[in-house]
């Protein structure tokens, strides 16, 4: 370790670096393998969900809030990595931009003032530098795609051996695909393809989100559960929501956290919008009591499961469907290793981005940017590049016939193409949207203006960006201007055969006040068909579909043509308009489409 610099806040973490482990981990595995299936369980097993070693049990780095692995065995695996990317010091060295040789390079040191991770935007007045700085810091993203690359191969071994003892009996998965939650550019998650691409992995699960569990928010995924599923895997979604009865629990621990449901109602209508949310997006659920203290020790709180879940998997496992969603998050994993901000490039960029969609109102999937380029992702109305802030020529102009060819719309987040194989170029920007843009950091917050007046978006309002990129194109239609200097934002343009919509801005959401309103806007002028406007979670796949009330009170729910909506509870249909007043914040109701 480098002096001072802890490698996590447990030291008996164990280094996914290290060889003496993880082959002790692989010869042991058939010995574990023959005891189970050997056992009184033996028939009744289904799998096996594979952990990571101790603290990396979710196969992203141990103690990673407090910086990278500096331990002795994972520099010589980075080193070897080097030498496997570049070969010589000398291109080594010209990569970096300082002089440096294979043998000698090391895990970059920790930055001043970086760890542990903390948030800065709204937080503190420091300047947002988005961007590990070329050639200067490209050991960050070379450490950030090494991590990912270790990991995965970890993985891969692991998934090939248990494949091998089990003789294709049994379904292998892991805990994985946490882009929209996982702070900094080194997650050990950024290899999903090659995830994908193994035949000794069935499934990949994930607990629901923490970032709006509450009654009334959007809960559900901050995974690509669609992208796994075009690729032939299963996606189990871990519910490990914490309720009353933990709380009320005399057996430690107890963890207090802001979303605990607080009563038995609360509960039920929160299980049933994850629920609804793991049906439509085609994922299974297990529940889970994390804290091992009767959290679900109600017979009650499993209603949902026997009225809803059982009978409604049941029905569409007998013919089952791809959901086809009108909006693709897409999520660019490459990019995030060059992220510098850990905590808010996540929240901004991402999990609060994909908790607005589920907010919206709308049909939305989340998929990555291979998944675009090669065709897995299916067409969609409106394509939404969350980070796409790294892309070759080659990247630029597959994307762009893509756009042409299906004549979609591309909603283009905060510096889309601005970093390249030569370095940061704001030009790569106008190459990539179409837009005419410059760079000229300042502080960012947008004012609607056009269409778009009336709604405000951003979050950096407090913090300079850099890069803030302002568009300076005449022919594009403006949507917003940044409130502190009146330079344009956001524009609209039609670029050849697809429509190309640009935010500058660091993140879509309303800072003020979180409200998914600007997103809606802008999604329902392209197209996009809008079912609620109430900001209450949708899930609807065209047959199912599920509304949880963010608010009590009236609401409206708007139908598309000719589509006729049956409670699944019993009651009246509705055609056109569907009119509920929700008795409560987190009301959850069920309807039958036809």
């Amino acid at each position: 370790m480098s002096p001072n610099v802890p490698f996590s806040a447990d030291p008996a973490h164990i280094s996914i670096a290290s060889d003496i482990f993880f082959n002790g981990f692989l010869t042991s595995v058939p010995h574990l393998l023959q005891y189970l299936e050997n056992s009184s369980y033996g028939a009744h097993i289904l799998g096996y969900n594979i952990l990571g070693p101790p603290g990396d049990g979710e196969w992203y780095p141990a103690g990673d809030y407090l910086g990278p692995d500096y331990s002795p065995v994972n520099t010589q695996h980075f080193q070897s990595w080097l030498q496997s990317k570049y070969g010589t010091d000398a291109a080594l060295s010209a990569a970096w931009g300082f002089p440096v040789t294979i043998t000698t390079a090391q895990v970059p040191p920790p930055q001043p003032g970086r760890f542990p991770w903390h948030g800065i935007i709204g937080l503190t007045s420091d300047p947002v530098k988005a961007f590990y700085e070329l050639p200067q810091e490209q050991d960050w993203v070379d450490y950030s795609a090494y991590t990912s690359d270790l990991f995965s191969q970890r993985i891969l071994d692991a998934t090939q051996v248990l494949r091998s003892q089990t003789g294709g009996r049994s379904l292998i998965g892991l805990y994985n695909g946490y882009f929209l939650n996982i702070p900094a550019s080194y997650t050990g998650h950024l290899r999903f393809d090659r995830l994908m691409a193994s035949p000794n992995i069935d499934f990949i699960c994930a607990a629901i989100s923490g970032y709006d569990r509450v009654p009334g928010g959007a809960g559900g995924l901050d995974d690509p559960i669609e992208s796994a599923i075009a690729h032939g895997k299963f996606w189990w979604m871990e519910q490990d929501q914490e309720t009353y009865l933990s709380l009320q629990s005399p057996f430690p621990p107890v963890v207090q956290e802001s979303y605990v449901t607080q009563n038995l109602t609360e509960t039920v209508d929160v299980l049933q919008r994850d629920l609804a949310s793991a049906i439509i997006h085609r994922a299974g659920t297990w529940w889970f009591d994390i804290n091992e203290n009767g959290s679900f020790n109600d017979p009650n709180m499993w209603s949902p499961m026997s009225q809803y879940g059982m009978p409604l998997f049941t029905q569409l496992y007998v013919n089952p469907q791809l959901y086809k969603p009108d909006v693709a998050l897409v999520i660019d994993l490459n990019s995030i290793t060059y992220q510098k901000v850990d905590q808010d490039s996540v929240n901004f960029q991402r999990g609060l981005l994909r908790t607005s969609l589920a907010k919206a109102g709308v049909t939305y999937g989340v998929y990555t940017l291979s998944d675009f380029l090669d065709g897995t992702l299916p067409p969609c109305k409106v394509y939404m590049f969350a980070n796409l802030n790294y892309v070759t020529d080659s990247e630029v102009a597959s994307i762009q016939t893509r756009l042409n060819n299906e004549g979609a719309t591309a909603i283009w987040q905060y510096a889309p193409g601005f970093l390249g194989p030569n370095g940061a170029d704001a030009s790569r920007v106008s190459s990539l949207t179409g837009i005419q843009v410059t760079q000229l950091d300042g502080y960012g917050y947008t004012n609607g203006s056009g269409l778009m007046t009336g709604y405000s978006w951003g979050v950096a309002q407090a913090n300079v960006l850099s890069p803030r990129l302002v568009v300076t194109d005449p022919s594009a239609e403006v949507w917003g201007n940044y409130r502190v200097d009146g330079q344009v934002s956001t524009s609209r343009k039609k670029v050849g055969n697809f429509e190309s919509i640009l935010s500058g801005e660091y993140g879509f959401t309303d800072a003020g006040n979180w409200r998914p309103d600007p997103l809606r806007v802008l999604l329902q002028i392209a197209g996009v068909h809008v079912w609620s406007t109430a900001g209450d979670t949708v899930n609807t796949d065209g047959n199912l579909l599920v509304i949880h009330a963010a608010a009590a009170g009236p609401d409206t729910i708007s139908l598309p043509a000719g589509v006729t909506a049956t409670p699944l509870a019993g009651g009246p249909s509705s055609t056109g308009t569907l009119n509920i007043n929700f008795s409560r914040v987190g009301q959850t109701l069920w309807f039958r489409l036809s």
